[in-house]
């Protein structure tokens, strides 16, 4: 049996998805969205996305912030997105890639 787990930022680990597992037992708060607990963003992943944007030459404002996109799909049962839309991290980097062709130096 394969077992999925999520790591959260109080340090606290939800298991994600397992076959042996009762029904609603494998639930974390924060996983479904219960109405008043809100995601936090980790230290760790901010500090990385603005060294990887300062790599990528980007513009990084001051301010960034998170928004939520409201939506009616099946696939989305809890009608919203996390997004940056309009105030974002980093923006118009750049990242340059060579194409490697084999046998051809």
């Amino acid at each position: 049996t394969t077992h999925f787990f999520h790591n959260h930022d109080d340090g606290t680990v939800s298991p994600s998805n397992s076959t042996t597992m009762e029904p609603n037992t494998a639930v974390w708060p924060l996983d479904v969205a219960v109405p008043g607990v809100l995601p936090r963003v980790s230290e760790e992943a901010v500090k990385a996305a603005v060294l990887t944007a300062a790599a990528c030459q980007c513009e990084i404002p001051k301010e960034s912030r998170f928004e939520r996109k409201h939506y009616a799909y099946a696939d989305l049962p809890l009608g919203y997105q996390v997004t940056q839309q309009r105030w974002p991290l980093a923006s118009n980097g750049v990242l340059t890639c060579r194409r490697v062709l084999p046998g051809v130096v």
